[in-house]
């Protein structure tokens, strides 16, 4: 799964994750308008695939990598610094208020929730470096018994088992477990599994999670039915034969953003489709254009701040070129 295309793929699949996050984000509204329908416990199960989505992807193109401090800190520089920003933006939107204790306790319990995801990568972007020394040095068979390992302490769970938790407390996280999954994926290749299997499988898990939507357990992120239903769709979106014409990076580099601007307007948005009685008419209506309307607007002022964000590096290079040549 070395192919240059495949990585075509993996920006589909980011896509595809960052829209389910919104999913996710949104998906609570509906509570108060309606009786939960067919189609809103259908989006809810593939909703919950979001996160898994995005740290294969990680695993998939970062596991071949070395990372040096320099690099390590840029990264983390890189996400800290807009998390600080859109924290700040959130809190004072919440508070009214905004003071020396936010920036004291930006690191402690309770953090601004949407953005959990962005703490997180910043904890596996420190340990990254680590887990590809690792990686380096095992083969597949010995990678995947990693993986099971990995994710033995969810098969518990899944079964009900009552085993010591010291016996699992050594565990790494299932953090981790996704990155290695997407490792796993990129070194080796899957395509003698016809994609109708997959398809079936898919379905049949869908349809397993509809059939017990009431046990929220099983959509826990870290439960063997996530972990397995994540593995599915990854698999199938890299079958996809996607052309160059059809190149998405130019969105890709837009998700970040993407994922800071969302929390901030997705409020407003609702409040202004709430104004049009639609989820009282049909709520699945209701919540499709909810979902894609915070979805472009979020596009929308991502462009812009990236086309801020690039005309001001230019504006500060040239500043220092001229620097350069004055001195």
């Amino acid at each position: 799964m070395n192919n240059p295309k495949l990585y075509l793929n993996i920006n589909l699949l980011k896509i595809i994750a960052c829209f389910l996050v919104i999913v996710n984000h949104t998906y609570s509204c509906i509570f108060e308008f309606s009786n939960i329908t067919f189609f809103v416990k259908i989006e809810y199960i593939i909703c919950r695939i979001a996160v898994p989505l995005f740290i294969m992807c990680s695993g998939y193109l970062l596991n071949i990598k070395e990372f040096n401090i320099k690099y390590l800190l840029k990264k983390i520089v890189r996400v800290g610094i807009p998390l600080l920003i859109f924290s700040c933006f959130i809190y004072f939107l919440r508070t009214e208020n905004l003071n020396f204790a936010f920036f004291r306790d930006f690191l402690k319990e309770p953090i601004i929730e949407p953005y959990w995801y962005l703490y997180m990568l910043i904890g596996l972007y420190l340990i990254i470096p680590y887990i590809n020394k690792m990686l380096k040095n095992i083969n597949n068979n010995q990678l995947l018994v990693l993986i099971i390992l990995i994710f033995f302490p969810s098969l518990i769970k899944f079964f009900q088992l009552n085993i010591s938790n010291y016996l699992l407390m050594n565990s790494f996280s299932y953090i981790i477990g996704y990155y290695c999954l997407g490792a796993y994926f990129q070194r080796n290749n899957f395509s003698k599994i016809p994609s109708i299997i997959l398809m079936l499988f898919l379905i049949i898990f869908i349809t397993m999670g509809y059939l017990n939507y009431s046990i929220s357990s099983i959509f826990f992120i870290d439960s063997i039915f996530i972990i397995i239903l994540s593995s599915i769709v990854f698999f199938l979106i890299l079958r996809i034969d996607c052309s160059k014409k059809y190149d998405l990076t130019f969105i890709t580099d837009l998700l970040f953003i993407v994922y800071l601007v969302h929390p901030l307007i997705q409020n407003k948005i609702l409040k202004l489709i709430k104004m049009t009685d639609i989820f009282y008419e049909n709520v699945n209506l209701g919540l499709i254009i909810y979902q894609f309307s915070l979805l472009i607007i979020s596009l929308f002022i991502s462009f812009i701040i990236n086309r801020l964000i690039i005309l001001l590096k230019e504006f500060i290079k040239d500043i220092n070129e001229k620097k350069v040549v004055n001195s």
